[in-house]
Order: C-alpha cells, then structure tokens, then sequence
C-alpha cells in the first residue's frame, strides 16, 4: 500500500528558530514512519545561500497540503507572516492548519491576526496549573507536546 504525500507547511519567526527547530526535530522523528503518509515538512531552513527565499516560501506555500502555524508573540510580530503565510490559512479558500503555541501569548493583550477565531494547541496536564507553550515545557512534556502534535496531524488528515 502506498503512502499519501502530505507537504506541511511550517510557519514560525526566525526569531523563534532554535526553539522551532527543536520542536520540528522531535515532531519529524514520529511523522517519519507514518503508516498512512509520506509527509515532507518544509520550512525555510531548506532555502540554500542565493536562492530568492520570497519565491521559495511562496511556492512551498502554495504546494502544502496543511500549515503548521508556530505562535508566539514574534511570529505574531511579523509582517512577512501575516501578510503573505497566514492569508493561505484564514478565510475563503483557506488550507487546512494546526496552530500550535511555541511560546506563551496573550489572549487578551496580542493582536492574533486573525487566529484568535482558531483553537490553538497548548499543552495539558492535570498537574499543571494552565495549558502551556512548547517553550514552558522541560524535556518530558516537551515530548509529550510534539507526540499530541504528531496526534493532531493524523486526526486532521484521516
């Protein structure tokens, strides 16, 4: 049986790129031996040195299947973001996303450009106090964070 080709496209601020890559790699070792998809994520990492990198994230834009929308208060920041990579998942004719708090906002206090109609990813546990960002996380529910991710891809795919 042959696998489904699903192209993520992975939304975060560069200013968020340690935390984000950390979180990616965690993420792509569960999607990797999906049984049901093939899936390839593209951020822009995989732009090379004098590679035109608007082009670049526009067609891998334009080609993703499903966003992975990395929030936090720099992604939120961002122009770049929010006028040419949030418009292809809010609104008419919007792809399919998942946004997922990288690092703590504020509900009430951020402009969510449009994401504050969205139910956004935090993580849970009874023994803690809120739902939490990837970043309030040591290492275990870090873990647990990309695997409910991992969860909620397959959920939104199936």
């Amino acid at each position: 049986m042959s696998k489904k080709q699903i192209s993520v496209f992975v939304s975060y601020a560069h200013r968020n790129k340690k935390l984000a890559v950390e979180f990616l790699d965690l993420l792509e070792e569960l999607l990797l031996p999906s049984r049901h998809y093939q899936f390839d994520l593209w951020f822009d990492n995989y732009i090379d040195v004098g590679e035109k990198w608007r082009e670049q994230i526009l067609d891998s834009l334009e080609k993703a299947d499903i966003g992975l929308l990395l929030v936090s208060p720099a992604f939120l920041a961002s122009p770049f973001i929010s006028e040419s990579e949030l418009p292809a998942f809010i609104g008419e004719n919007a792809k399919p996303m998942l946004p997922v708090m990288l690092s703590k906002i504020d509900f009430e206090k951020h402009d969510l450009k449009g994401l504050g109609e969205y139910q956004l990813y935090r993580y849970e546990d009874k023994k803690l106090s809120a739902p939490r960002a990837y970043s309030e996380l040591k290492k275990k529910r870090r873990e647990q964070f990309a695997w409910e991710v991992f969860q909620l891809i397959h959920k939104k795919l199936d």
